[in-house]
C-alpha cells in the first residue's frame, strides 16, 4: 500500500491518512493481519511529522479499524462481511460528498448535476 499526502487539499494530513487507509481497506488493498508501515516509515515516506501518523493511527485504532502490538507494529484488524459493507456505504459517501462539494462550488445547479449523473450511469460509467 502507497499512501500519498495532497498538499492542495484543505483537509488534515492526519485526516488524508485516516481515509487511505479505510479505502485500501474497503477495496481489498489491505486485509485483515496486515501490517502497517511503521510511524518512522510512513513518516520519513511521506515527509511529515511521526507525530501526524501516530494521530490517524491513534484514530484507526479507536475506530477498531487497525490494532497494535507492542514491539510489532500496526496491523488491520479483522472485519466480517457486514463491517465492510458499512465501511463501503462510509467511504462512498465520502466520494459524493467532496464530488457534491465540488460541483456546486464550481456553479452547477442541482438539476445538471442529476442529469450528468444519470447521463454517466446511462453510459455504465464509461466516459464518452
Amino acid at each position: 500500500m502507497r499512501l500519498y499526502i495532497d498538499p492542495m487539499k484543505d483537509e488534515p494530513v492526519f485526516q488524508q491518512l485516516i481515509d487511505q487507509v479505510k479505502q485500501a481497506m474497503v477495496s481489498g488493498v489491505l486485509s485483515p493481519g496486515d501490517k502497517l508501515p511503521t510511524v518512522r516509515e510512513c513518516a520519513a515516506d511521506l515527509l511529515i511529522n511521526p507525530n501526524t501518523v501516530q494521530k490517524a493511527y491513534q484514530e484507526l485504532i479507536r475506530e477498531g479499524l487497525i490494532y497494535s502490538r507492542k514491539g510489532m507494529g500496526n496491523f488491520v484488524a479483522p472485519f466480517g462481511d457486514e463491517r465492510q459493507k458499512t465501511m463501503r456505504q462510509a467511504e462512498l459517501q465520502r466520494l459524493l460528498d467532496a464530488f457534491w462539494t465540488e460541483a456546486r462550488l464550481s456553479g452547477y445547479s442541482k438539476q445538471e448535476i442529476r442529469e450528468l449523473i444519470n447521463q454517466f450511469i446511462d453510459r455504465g460509467g464509461e466516459h464518452e
